[in-house]
């Protein structure tokens, strides 16, 4: 910190004006959008670094402007996240990105069909069609019924999950990616096999039984 400035020193000297202002203009903004939607809620910001080889110089001088949390201190968030929210969660970012995109609102206007009344199965990317085997944990290759085209059964899993997420419009549970999928319910096997290729593909909020996955794209 220099005169309430960043400063960052490696082959040569930068410094970056203080991030604080543009915080508290944020912070203002997001309790200013969420008194217009009739939620009453405080909001917390806080400056987080997460580098893990980043070291912050004469920390307390930064810590008196506001909030620092460091790589090693982000299990703090966790601590005044609530669990069985998410539902709220997803509602409160609705309604904030509709006061945040009025435009995209106005003119575009898509009504999806409920999950409960889409077909499960695997669809082939290739000539479209819905196959209703469940996926086999063990087998590497996947071969259409309909066309023959073959592809690593992995692939195929990922494809179909994007569609999911595409045709849901939100985020999704692994109950609903098992559904989709077509898995046998109570089957350990492709339980551990979509949990692995879900958290390796897509990101997540929530934790344990509320944990939604999701994709950082454009949905209409």
């Amino acid at each position: 910190m220099e005169e309430g400035s960043l400063v960052h020193q490696h082959n040569k000297k930068i410094i970056h004006k203080n991030p604080f202002n543009q915080l508290n203009r944020a912070q203002l903004l997001l309790q200013s959008m969420l008194q217009e939607i009739g939620v009453k809620l405080p909001v917390i910001s806080a400056l987080i670094f997460t580098h893990p080889e980043f070291t912050l110089l004469n920390p307390l001088a930064l810590k008196k402007q506001g909030t620092v949390l460091l790589r090693s201190e982000l299990n703090q968030l966790k601590q005044t996240v609530k669990a069985g929210c998410f539902k709220r969660n997803i509602h409160i970012m609705n309604e904030l990105v509709k006061k945040s995109s009025p435009c995209k609102n106005k003119y575009i206007k898509v009504e999806r069909l409920p999950f409960d009344t889409m077909k499960s199965g695997l669809r082939c990317p290739k000539c479209q069609k819905l196959t209703f085997e469940p996926p086999l944990a063990r087998k590497r290759l996947w071969r259409c019924p309909h066309c023959e085209h073959e592809l690593k059964q992995v692939d195929l899993i990922q494809c179909n999950l994007v569609e999911l997420f595409i045709c849901k419009g939100e985020p999704f549970s692994l109950s609903e990616a098992m559904k989709w999928c077509n898995c046998e319910k109570g089957n350990n096997n492709q339980h551990k096999m979509l949990y692995r290729i879900l958290m390796t593909t897509f990101k997540h909020v929530g934790i344990t039984k509320d944990r939604r996955y999701y994709l950082e794209m454009e949905l209409w």
